[in-house]
């Protein structure tokens, strides 16, 4: 009887003891597997955003985000590779990828958000629309470029004297859109005609047939020929044409 115990109680163990070691070995042997560095994951798609992006800007300010802190990925025996997925450009909220290249490969994707900062021309005041712009209605300061979506301007020479198409709130950061050039012609008005041929000037009146802002080639009907030519605004009330 004692040794029918033994057995039983010995084959009971066994059995107990082949399912433990069934269940903990490859949860052990997971368990003693080198795992990556999550940080190291986020400084390798920090770096490749910093290098991709140069020394364009100011200031660069990267944060990295959606690595979830219970993935388990084994540790990469060669260096870990950071990509951007075509057509997602490396500013605001974007996405970049990182991936491991040795004999059990993996990808994954982070979630960064990028801040490009430079120093643009904004408003110093409310403007209102068809406001002929002054160094005075203008200061510099350092913006987030990734989320001017209609642009910047960072030269005063670009935007003064340009006439706004819209009202402008004080601080709003000026863009190219914002902006129409002032009109040196107007159609229906009197126009002074220079023609040049060869070293010789020759001055004329006419009416023009068009608005005209610098450089703008417009139509000009001859006050006395009534002959329609083309010619270049050159200035206030001026256009020049080469004969």
């Amino acid at each position: 009887m004692m040794k029918i115990l033994i057995d039983n109680s010995g084959s009971r163990l066994l059995v107990i003891t082949g399912l433990l070691s069934g269940l903990l070995g490859p949860w052990s042997a997971f368990a003693s597997t080198p795992i990556h560095n999550l940080e190291a994951i986020q400084q390798t798609a920090n770096a490749f955003v910093r290098n991709r992006i140069g020394d364009e800007y100011e200031r660069i300010d990267t944060q990295i985000t959606g690595l979830d802190r219970r993935l388990r990925l084994h540790q990469c025996e060669s260096e870990l590779e950071a990509f951007s997925p075509p057509g997602r450009p490396l500013q605001g909220n974007t996405t970049v990828g990182v991936r491991c290249n040795d004999n059990k490969p993996w990808t994954l994707y982070v979630q960064a958000k990028v801040n490009l900062y430079k120093t643009v021309l904004v408003t110093s005041q409310g403007l209102p629309r068809g406001t002929e712009l002054q160094a005075s209605h203008l200061r510099r300061e350092q913006r987030d470029i990734s989320s001017l979506n209609l642009g910047y301007l960072t030269d005063e020479s670009n935007a003064i004297g340009q006439i706004l198409k819209r009202a402008l709130r004080p601080d709003a950061a000026l863009a190219p859109q914002h902006l129409q050039t002032r009109k040196l012609v107007k159609r229906g008005e009197r126009v002074g005609i220079i023609a040049q041929i060869g070293e010789i000037e020759v001055r004329m009146n006419g009416k023009a047939l068009s608005d005209g802002a610098m450089g703008d080639r417009i139509r000009i009907e001859n006050q006395r020929t009534k002959r329609i030519i083309e010619a270049i605004v050159s200035a206030r009330g001026i256009a020049r044409v080469t004969l």
